[in-house]
């Protein structure tokens, strides 16, 4: 019996770490001026003409993405513009960043080291099209 639960404790596991479905994982290295971008960088896909952001954070210069309420892995298939801010260190709390945000920032983020033109949707020149087998890295001069 013991057996019997630990095997559908490991099989809920896994299932949480796939993608749902109309998913695609979106993971990728993030770079500024070459070098690793700073741990808790936030790195958003905002779809193109509306629909749900997917958002992770970078650990050891990469990113992985998460969207909806319940944190499905990746993306919907379509086109994104990427959105890059400075966020907390992963040792802090998720809203101990929040702060009032000057006109031309995301609520809860600075750009940090980034130039100021990837902290918005409207302003990044950054895109992206989320589909099978697509390269996610990015890197900024």
């Amino acid at each position: 019996m013991r057996l019997l639960a630990l095997a559908a404790l490991c099989l809920t596991f896994i299932a949480g770490c796939q993608p749902s479905a109309g998913t695609i994982p979106v993971k990728g290295k993030l770079t500024l001026k070459g070098a690793p971008a700073p741990e808790g960088t936030l790195v958003s896909f905002v779809p193109v003409g509306g629909g749900e952001t997917a958002t992770g954070k970078v650990k050891a210069g990469e990113y992985e993405l998460f969207s909806g309420v319940r944190g499905d892995v990746g993306a919907k298939p379509g086109k994104y513009k990427v959105v890059i801010a400075a966020g907390t260190s992963p040792d802090m709390g998720a809203y101990e960043n929040m702060k009032k945000p000057k006109k031309d920032e995301a609520p809860g983020s600075s750009t940090g080291d980034f130039p100021k033109e990837y902290a918005t949707a409207e302003t990044s020149p950054l895109e992206k099209e989320v589909a099978s087998g697509a390269n996610y890295d990015i890197d900024i001069p």
